[in-house]
Formats: C-alpha cells, structure tokens, sequence
C-alpha cells in the first residue's frame, strides 16, 4: 500500500503489486508536479523517482532526521496511515485484501471530510 497526502490534505492511495521503484513510481509520477518536494522514508525508490520527475527530495530516515527545514515531514502520512490501520481493525474489523482498494477509497473520502451525498457523487465520477 502507498500513500501521499499534500499540504492541502489531498490524499493519493493505492495497493502495490511489489515493493519497486517502477510500481511505486506508476502511482506516484502522475501527482508529482512542477516544483514539487517529495518526502520519502529512507527506502532507495523514491531517489530514483525524485530524479525521474526531476523533483526536491527530502529523506527522512532517522529520529535525527525526522524533520527538514523545519517544515518538511512525513508525520502526516505516518498519521493518517494508523488512523486508517485503526479504522480497518476496529470500524471494519478487518477486510479482505482483494476489497483493499475499495476500502482505501472510502476512508480518502471520509478523511476527506465529505458527507454521505457527496461520497456518493465523487464514487460515481
């Protein structure tokens, strides 16, 4: 599973086939704009993916590290990340991993704020 969250709380997500530089970056690339910083863990993908796109990377590897610049984190991820591991475990109490997809959809929309109708909306769009 992969997930970005901009500073808007705009949430990207997806299910991974593998654990590669080309998986993650088939998600990734099609949100990573001009000017961008990406911020990553320490894993060795998101080099190779922040040089493709041409884009800042910020690597947050370590307690030390744990923030750039003072601005630049990936807390917000980590958050949203164990508030979704929550919500399967204790609103859904687990789910099948073929439905993955579809239960990451509803939580980006729920995390999202938006009430059932416009859930409904955007599901249809």
């Amino acid at each position: 599973m992969i997930t970005g969250i901009d500073r808007s709380k705009h949430m990207i997500d997806g299910v991974l086939a593998d654990d590669t530089a080309s998986e993650i970056s088939s998600h990734l690339e099609p949100y990573i704009v001009k000017d961008s910083i990406l911020c990553s863990d320490g894993a060795w993908a998101y080099v190779s993916i922040a040089e493709e796109t041409n884009c800042d990377h910020k690597r947050l590897i370590s307690n030390e590290n744990r923030v750039q610049d003072k601005i630049y984190h990936i807390q917000t991820v980590n958050g949203a990340i164990a508030h979704f591991k929550g919500w399967i475990d204790i609103k859904m109490r687990g789910v099948a991993t073929k439905y993955l997809p579809h239960y990451l959809a509803w939580f980006r929309e729920s995390y999202a704020g938006l009430n059932f109708q416009q859930m409904l909306v955007a599901a249809y769009r």
